[in-house]
């Protein structure tokens, strides 16, 4: 009876070069952040994110909003709450009405 043939050795592993291992953790890092953040334009402004005013998911079904606009959003709510309680549930999304 023959025996089946021995398996063939693995190749060896590639290692980066020097520096390309800091560019591909680079790359990772920023595709990982790109998948956290919601693309579109803000709910509010209608303008689109930039490095500078990234937008962010506030009622966590896809409705983003730049910081400056949730903050003064919330604010507005909070204003109209106290105003008339029975009226107004509190801060919420504006497209979903969902709790913020």
């Amino acid at each position: 009876r023959a025996s089946a043939p021995a398996p063939a050795p693995a190749p060896a592993a590639a290692t980066p070069e020097a520096g390309e291992e800091e560019v591909i953790s680079a790359a990772m890092a920023a595709a990982h952040v790109a998948a956290e953040e919601p693309e579109g334009e803000c709910s509010i402004c209608f303008m689109v994110a930039t490095a500078d005013e990234p937008l962010e998911d506030v009622c966590g079904h896809g409705h983003p909003l730049h910081a400056g606009c949730a903050s003064l959003w919330r604010a507005q709510c909070v204003r109209l709450q106290q105003q008339d309680p029975e009226k107004d549930r509190g801060p919420h999304c504006p497209t979903c009405r969902r709790p913020i």
